[in-house]
């Protein structure tokens, strides 16, 4: 299974997704490339900014995405 194919499968089980969890997950370090590929195939994911606080008390802003079932 390639990294698209995992991405795009947990998408469609109605997962938000991020970076870490992608990488903790399939160790892709590259989401931010198989988005786009997925949207070109016709998908409509969306993305929002949204922001944890770590262990350490340090506040991180980063993106999250899902697939738009209503479209």
């Amino acid at each position: 299974m390639t990294q698209r194919e995992y991405i795009l499968d947990q998408l469609k089980l109605g997962r938000k997704i991020t970076r870490l969890d992608i990488f903790n997950e399939i160790w892709c370090m590259t989401l931010n490339s198989r988005i786009p590929e997925i949207k070109d195939m016709g998908f409509n994911v969306k993305s929002e900014f949204i922001s944890r606080t770590n262990h350490a008390g340090v506040t991180k802003t980063f993106k999250q995405y899902w697939l738009d079932n209503a479209a």
